[in-house]
């Protein structure tokens, strides 16, 4: 996989793990794909780190649908958005928020999913 090809649509991370939604150009525009990043805690004698893929698909709603396999992605930390998505990522976190417990991290995180998804489009 070319590195220069792939870019961020949208990263979330938690402490040892991050979740991407990722695309990458193809010849008929983008195909989308979803990755999880688990790395040990430093505690945890010769544990290696996890990565996986799941398959291309070709559209960013089809890409969404494998990220919500994570169903508490919209209370985790927002690492970084694509600015072409931030619209669409925040219209995605507001529609899935409401069904996400704990309850208490909703608002905390709503309001960093705004700040992310604003600064990604400046």
């Amino acid at each position: 996989m070319d590195r220069l090809a792939t870019e961020v649509v949208v990263e979330v991370g938690t402490e040892g793990a991050s979740y991407g939604l990722y695309r990458e150009r193809t010849a008929d525009g983008f195909a989308y794909f979803v990755t999880l990043s688990d790395m040990p805690y430093p505690d945890d004698d010769g544990a290696t780190g996890v990565v996986r893929n799941s398959p291309r698909v070709a559209s960013f709603e089809e890409a969404l649908l494998l990220f919500d396999q994570e169903p508490f992605w919209p209370i985790l930390s927002a690492v970084r958005v694509h600015p072409e998505y931030a619209a669409r990522v925040l219209a995605a976190v507001e529609a899935r928020l409401p069904g996400v417990e704990p309850r208490g991290r909703r608002k905390d995180a709503l309001r960093q999913w705004r700040e992310t998804c604003w600064r990604a489009e400046r």
